[in-house]
């Protein structure tokens, strides 16, 4: 059965698509980041240590989020193109089965890295009580990896089906409770018995906060309404035909997209090592700030890239692969404004924003900060167009390609530029090392944009075709 021609995703203009789908999910994702700067703002009321701990931990628990968002696109992709060749009931059991497995795959990755916590915090090259709380902070943040898979799932179903509303309705209602509970967690409540946990409190109220978000999305989901209802009857057969390609097809989107997204994310951790040995525990401080301001821009142009996904699959699997292509042109250039001017602002502010983040800054800290914020911040429209664009890219079934750039980036610009600046140079400076970032990303956007100019990708995928075969 055809997809029918009233469909909004195959009919109005893509700009407007991009724009009606991306810029709630952007704006919903930035008040994510933002949300995540209360808590920093709060944290930061403990010292320079407890921001510093609390960035190494959540730069580490960023890792399985990655993995987490790479089966969510790949799953929203392969439901977007049977939605666009009008097999409902099969992108209805692709989606029971994908909520399903993101619970299991949440306790499996969320455990691993409760083990691994204390070397992943020595992996940073962080001392003193810095790396106490870092490792107090990981281990509650990976517990709370099953709830941010479950949310982020439930989520993505959403957004498959073409809806905006309830999803940024879902990602705001969640942060905000997990601004609320931040009070209790991290303070105290002697009333109720609620001990003070100090900064670690912030990463139970997060845990907290999406656990009741889940339960919205999945009563949302329940609904007898929803096209891509959750129905526990779907649950049974998982291992049948469908169940399978389903399986194979999800890992052959999912592995290529997490590996590209862990290219994006590892220069943090790059970065955090590189400048610690450049300029010690303050550049690190820095880092902490800066990089949860930097993920107004990550997170937004996330969003952009779940509305690519969804607009140009659901495009692929109509048969309008030229409507695919604009899609990924559209999603890249409105990431990269939206991009460009979250960025203009954090410049022009970057002093007050160092010392508004951190008690009692010092002024080794607040250079570091504000140099990255007016040099390697500016790295990141860049970065917003590539992400984005490969939203339409992994929209048609294509996630190798974007995983091969990234990696090219990280591996063979960013990594041995970085290392040959800490180790040959006789007095390396940090203005060095954010301007390789930079670089870094500019070539990145290039080989993106001829990559999109080219037009292969739009071919039909092995992967994309296989789970209606």
């Amino acid at each position: 059965m055809n997809a029918p021609a009233r469909d909004p995703l195959l009919t109005r203009p893509i700009w407007w698509l991009v724009m009606r789908q991306g810029f709630p999910m952007a704006v919903g994702m930035a008040c994510h980041a933002l949300f995540n700067l209360v808590d920093l703002w709060m944290v930061g009321e403990f010292g320079e240590d407890a921001v510093a701990g609390a960035h190494c931990a959540t730069t580490i628990n960023f890792l399985p989020m990655i993995v987490g968002n790479g089966i969510s696109v790949a799953t929203m992709a392969l439901m977007a193109q049977e939605l666009g060749a009008g097999r409902v009931a099969r992108a209805r059991r692709i989606a029971t089965l994908s909520q399903a497995a993101m619970l299991v795959l949440g306790i499996l990755l969320g455990g691993l890295c409760v083990l691994l916590a204390a070397p992943s915090i020595d992996l940073q090259a962080v001392a003193g009580s810095a790396r106490e709380i870092g490792i107090e902070y990981l281990v509650a943040t990976s517990i709370g990896t099953v709830t941010m898979f479950a949310l982020m799932q439930a989520t993505a179903v959403m957004r498959a089906n073409g809806e905006a509303g309830m999803p940024f309705a879902l990602l705001v209602g969640a942060n905000l409770l997990n601004i609320g509970l931040n009070f209790p967690f991290m303070y105290g409540w002697d009333a109720l018995g609620v001990p003070a946990l100090g900064p670690v409190g912030a990463a139970w109220a997060s845990t907290a906060s999406r656990g009741l978000g889940c339960v919205v999305a999945w009563l949302w989901l329940a609904r007898a309404a929803h096209p891509l209802r959750l129905r526990f009857a779907d649950l049974r057969g998982a291992g049948d035909g469908l169940g399978l390609r389903m399986t194979r097809s999800v890992f052959e989107l999912a592995l290529p997209q997490s590996v590209q997204m862990l290219a994006r994310v590892a220069p943090v951790v790059l970065l955090t090592r590189f400048a610690g040995h450049i300029a010690g525990n303050s550049a690190i401080t820095a880092l902490g700030v800066t990089t949860r301001l930097d993920t107004l821009v990550l997170f937004a142009s996330i969003g952009f890239a779940s509305a690519a996904t969804a607009v140009a699959g659901r495009n692929i699997g109509a048969g309008r692969p030229e409507r695919a292509s604009r899609t990924g042109w559209h999603a890249g250039l409105q990431a990269f404004v939206f991009a460009a001017i979250i960025i203009g602002v954090l410049a022009w502010y970057a002093p007050s924003l160092i010392d508004l983040f951190v008690q009692g800054v010092g002024a080794g800290v607040r250079d570091a900060g504000t140099a990255y914020l007016r040099i390697a911040a500016w790295g990141h429209p860049f970065a917003a167009f590539c992400i984005a664009a490969a939203g339409a890219v992994n929209g048609a079934g294509r996630s190798v390609p974007p995983m091969l750039f990234d990696l090219a980036g990280l591996l063979l610009l960013f990594l041995p530029a970085g290392t040959m600046l800490v180790t040959l140079a006789a007095a390396p400076g940090l203005a060095a090392l954010w301007t390789i970032a930079v670089a870094t990303q500019g070539v990145l956007l290039v080989l993106y944009a001829v990559y999109l100019w080219r037009g292969r990708w739009l071919a039909p995928a092995a992967s994309s075709a296989s789970v209606s075969g």
